[in-house]
């Protein structure tokens, strides 16, 4: 059998490579199926049992990857962690070079679902014993990698400095290795955290040229995180008419490829800027898809998301009842994954749902916490919008004065010199 072996080889390279490439375009199905196809060539293309169970180990850890990025991500757990148990076993022999990266993509991948089901510290945990691995081994790219995961939790948790050192290293990493696949996913990471800091400027750079990146490579899931990322900065600059735009074709590239992560963001990105248009029927009936999706997937941070979204649509109709439980599990859900401003959007909401009640002491105190959680993730563009209300709402004028003094001040720094003038306005008139 020694001389079919470097047939097997060739053989089983060509279906990991065929999944590889299918993933990058969004045929997850197809991916995992090549997956399939390639596990039972492993005993045959390598000649020790070791190399064998390596190779089996690095498959489950492209399956894990592709179950995550369809939003399957309990079955996605579920694969990491078996994984995760062989890697164990590997482990208890010394590493060679292509073990300890297969290792160290293990101990990553279950970070990563922990990570996206909003479970940040055993997220945490298994991403620096990947890191610890990957050092060990000298792998530059798992260390990029791995970085790039570990600044998305950082960022989540309001770290914010740690965030930009990881998304910095892992960006260089990316560029010195020519793997733009991870440059485009990395940019984009950036990007959403300059945008959230209210670094308009460098988060446009970064996410057009994301894009551009996504593009070139025809890696079509990087150019709907991309895009559903500059619509999200098109959206906080109030150029509306653009964030739809580019809400509207991420949607239809999302569902034509399966990807069930990005259809429930644009869903609820859009029904956003409907409701904000005064569609609130169509709106709602959106948002709730993208809940529905978020809830199949176990995705906390996203169902807290949704819900806040469609608790401010129901806001809107002017459904009190209904808008209350939403953003209280919004807010609540935010809370137990770390997710300030998850806690501040849905307290800023919940203010405005009491201000509607009448209960404008209860509407202050919320506002007042949103703007205390903004703080804590930096997200300057939200401590302006609740510092707005509260300038609207407090019956201290001295104040709410200094409320609206803050908002102008932010939104002028910001560059949004119409939002400041209107708070100028209501300053003016003494509200």
């Amino acid at each position: 059998m020694r001389w079919q072996q470097p047939t097997y080889a060739r053989l089983l390279a060509v279906h990991l490579g065929r999944s590889e490439v299918l993933g990058l375009v969004g045929r997850f199905e197809d991916a995992l199926a090549a997956l399939a196809v390639a596990r039972p060539v492993i005993p045959a293309a390598h000649r020790s049992a070791y190399e064998a169970a390596t190779e089996r180990l690095h498959l489950d850890n492209q399956r894990c990857r592709l179950l995550m990025l369809q939003g399957r991500l309990q079955e996605a757990m579920g694969a990491g962690r078996a994984a995760l148990a062989q890697a164990r076993a590997i482990e208890q022999r010394p590493l060679s070079g292509r073990a300890a990266t297969v290792v160290a993509g293990c101990y990553s991948a279950l970070g990563t679902v922990f990570r996206n089901l909003g479970q940040h510290a055993p997220a945490l945990e298994h991403l620096q014993q990947a890191l610890a691995v990957a050092e060990a081994a000298g792998d530059r790219e798992r260390i990029g990698s791995i970085s790039a995961n570990l600044g998305i939790v950082r960022d989540m948790q309001g770290e914010d400095q740690k965030a930009r050192d990881l998304y910095g290293a892992s960006i260089a990493i990316a560029e010195q290795t020519g793997d733009l696949e991870a440059l485009c996913n990395r940019l984009v990471n950036l990007g959403a955290m300059l945008c959230e800091r209210g670094d308009y400027p460098g988060a446009a750079a970064a996410l057009q040229r994301a894009l551009a990146v996504a593009r070139r490579i025809g890696d079509r899931r990087g150019a709907i995180n991309a895009s559903t990322n500059l619509a999200t900065l098109h959206q906080a600059r109030g150029e509306a008419d653009r964030a739809l735009a580019l809400v509207e074709a991420a949607l239809q590239a999302a569902r034509t490829i399966g990807d069930r992560r990005n259809t429930g963001i644009a869903c609820y990105m859009l029904a956003e800027l409907q409701s904000g248009g005064g569609q609130c029927p169509q709106a709602a009936a959106l948002c709730q898809q993208a809940l529905d999706i978020f809830e199949a997937m176990g995705s906390k941070e996203y169902v807290s998301r949704a819900c806040c979204v469609l608790g401010a649509i129901r806001c809107r109709q002017g459904d009190l009842a209904a808008a209350r439980p939403l953003l209280q599990r919004a807010q609540a859900l935010a809370r137990e994954i770390g997710y300030a401003v998850g806690v501040g959007e849905a307290g800023r909401a919940l203010g405005l749902v009491h201000e509607r009640a009448g209960d404008r002491a209860a509407a202050a105190g919320c506002l007042e916490e949103a703007v205390r959680a903004f703080e804590q993730a930096g997200y300057r563009q939200g401590i302006a919008e609740a510092c707005g209300d509260l300038g609207r709402l407090l019956p201290d004028a001295e104040r709410a004065a200094a409320r609206l003094d803050r908002a102008a001040a932010i939104y002028r720094e910001l560059g949004l010199d119409r939002r400041a003038a209107a708070v100028e306005t209501l300053r003016g008139r003494g509200r």
